[in-house]
């Protein structure tokens, strides 16, 4: 087995699956980012000391660059990492017993499962869902999108009209989903689209060239979208 030394959501995400079986949450729980390291930001993460635990990785680079030069080890990563590097997968057990592997039709249904939907005003821009009470999904998800520099949209409004318009894009376009899901990457939910985009252009502002703080979607409404025939060529990375 190979595992993150470095700070890592993967593994956050991983100990908080393996945190389902009883016996490692009363032991071990999930790793938080305020608990994976013991002293400073150079010492390697404490894992469980036996005989299961060989190898030590910094980083995605390190992680794969382990698995694939030393047979039969098992690591984890996301499963956009795990294609842009050629490797395998295996599918997982969920609480039902069902074996299944992750896919559009197994992840997308638990989607409208997170505190997004159900605490709308509890805004992460992120999903977390861990065996869900649903048939047929995979036993664990963590995804991030809209990651964004704030402080730079906020002080020029050209930089943050582009971006809403890729936001635009990505989140209205059957071509953005086709590209989402031909590199490992899961489009959103409709209910989720319309939640997460209705309140991030509301909140998008940004300072016009007169010092004033405007809406930067309604700036981009007012002077690149009349101009635009076509999508923005940026693909979307979400």
């Amino acid at each position: 087995m190979v595992v993150r030394s470095d700070s890592s959501a993967d593994t956050v995400k991983y100990t908080q699956l393996l945190a389902e079986n009883a016996l490692w949450e009363s032991i071990y729980g999930p790793y938080g980012f305020d608990s994976l390291y013991v002293g400073n930001s150079t010492t390697i993460m404490y894992w469980p000391v036996n005989n299961t635990i060989n190898f030590y990785a910094e980083g995605v680079v390190g992680m794969f660059g382990i698995v694939e030069s030393i047979p039969y080890t098992l690591g984890y990563a996301s499963l956009a990492n795990i294609a842009a590097y050629g490797a395998t997968f295996a599918a997982l057990e969920n609480k039902f017993g069902e074996i299944v592997a992750p896919s559009s039709s197994t992840i997308q249904p638990m989607m409208n499962l997170t505190s997004e939907l159900t605490q709308p005003n509890k805004i992460m821009l992120s999903i977390s869902v861990i065996e869900p009470n649903v048939n047929n999904a995979y036993p664990a998800a963590f995804m991030q999108y809209i990651l964004y520099q704030s402080t730079r949209l906020a002080t020029n409004c050209c930089v943050a009209q582009e971006f809403v318009g890729l936001v635009d894009f990505a989140f209205n376009s059957q071509n953005a989903d086709l590209y989402a899901t031909q590199n490992y990457l899961m489009p959103l939910t409709p209910q989720l689209k319309a939640l997460v985009e209705k309140l991030f252009l509301e909140n998008a502002t940004c300072q016009n060239a007169s010092g004033a703080t405007v809406n930067a979607y309604d700036a981009y409404v007012q002077t690149v979208q009349p101009k635009a025939t076509s999508p923005p060529a940026a693909s979307p990375n979400y």
